[in-house]
């Protein structure tokens, strides 16, 4: 792994330390401006840069369940990294210069590099991808640790799309100003021991900067997609998401209920869509509330894919559904406890219907 990217006393090297900082009630509180930030490209300390900024965008997209009003979830997009940044122009292959010396991103592979278009790199003014790294400055606390304290993220898989350059009459120095895109950010803060300060170190020729992503944040914990099988809106729903992100878990229920005879009973099957982890049903309530057909108040706990068989009153109402020839579902509401690897999940108050086989 590159050594700028260690989060280390590499990245924030001796500078000017002009940092505000503001006491109340024994707690000091620091802010940051562009004097005590430093930009490295790679692990070189870019000195001409006068400006730099750039947006990270993550559309969010709404998904809705059956009948809701509301957006029962909000999924994330696709992230989109755009910026730009101002250098002194000083000579003409400055940034050039510093492009070639430095190490290729942590997010670039060796499968992306084989890729062919019709554009290929060699001609390209500026075809390489690279890491930006702001690092913001630090100073002295009177802390438990007694460190220096500093702040840091950086831009990965950065690629110059636009470049510009301003004159104007006022006798202001020269800009060269361009455009870039990035595949990630990275936040991290950093604590130095101001003993251990060095310089950043370079790669040695010929020495091959290591592949390795870093370690990933941690992940977002995702709930799982619920559905009815014999619902098309719901079913479909479940089906899209999955599709969309394999990291969802979808889950549709085939929830039923027959005759046999003299006998009533209902069951519940259960199938997993983007199945990665262990699953355990914990529990199935079921609470029949059907005001179109006068049934209420018949509650029970089943188990997935075992016949639950209706007796007393329970039996007479479900009766009663059988003998209405129009009638095809038993509206119902529903709670399950389940586990995905070890971590309890529960969907509760979940409407749903009970198809008649």
């Amino acid at each position: 792994m590159p050594s700028y990217y260690t989060y280390n006393s590499s990245n924030l090297n001796d500078r000017n330390k002009y940092v505000s900082t503001v006491n109340h009630n024994n707690v000091t509180k620091r802010y940051f401006s562009s004097i005590d930030a430093a930009v490295y490209f790679g692990s070189t300390a870019v000195e001409e840069i006068v400006a730099i900024d750039f947006t990270l965008q993550e559309p969010k997209i709404p998904i809705y369940g059956y009948n809701s009003f509301y957006p029962n979830k909000l999924i994330s997009g696709r992230r989109t990294i755009t910026g730009t940044f101002a250098i002194n122009f000083t000579k003409t292959n400055y940034l050039i210069d510093i492009l070639n010396s430095i190490e290729d991103s942590v997010m670039y592979s060796k499968l992306e590099a084989s890729y062919t278009s019709r554009c290929p790199d060699n001609v390209s003014l500026f075809n390489k991808e690279f890491d930006i790294t702001i690092g913001y400055g630090y100073s002295k606390w009177k802390g438990e640790t007694d460190k220096e304290y500093g702040s840091m993220q950086s831009l990965l898989g950065v690629r110059i799309v636009e470049y510009r350059q301003a004159l104007d009459t006022e006798g202001n120095p020269i800009l060269d100003m361009y455009s870039f895109i990035a595949k990630d950010l990275r936040i991290g803060d950093v604590k130095v021991d101001p003993e251990k300060r060095t310089l950043p170190t370079e790669t040695t020729e010929g020495e091959k900067p290591s592949e390795e992503i870093p370690e990933e944040a941690e992940q977002i914990e995702i709930t799982p997609e619920f559905g009815n099988t014999y619902i098309d809106d719901e079913r479909n729903n479940v089906n899209s998401v999955c599709a969309n992100n394999p990291d969802i878990l979808g889950i549709l229920l085939s929830p039923s209920i027959s005759k046999d005879g003299t006998l009533y009973s209902s069951i519940m099957s259960i199938e997993y869509i983007n199945k990665k982890a262990e699953c355990v049903v914990k529990s199935i309530k079921v609470n029949f509330e059907d005001n179109d057909l006068d049934i209420r108040g018949i509650s029970h706990e089943m188990t997935p894919d075992k016949k639950f068989t209706y007796s007393g009153t329970s039996r007479q109402q479900i009766r009663k559904f059988f003998e209405d020839g129009d009638a095809k579902v038993l509206k119902a509401t529903i709670d399950i406890k389940m586990t995905v690897n070890g971590v309890d999940k529960e969907l509760t108050s979940y409407q749903t219907e009970f198809f008649k086989k």
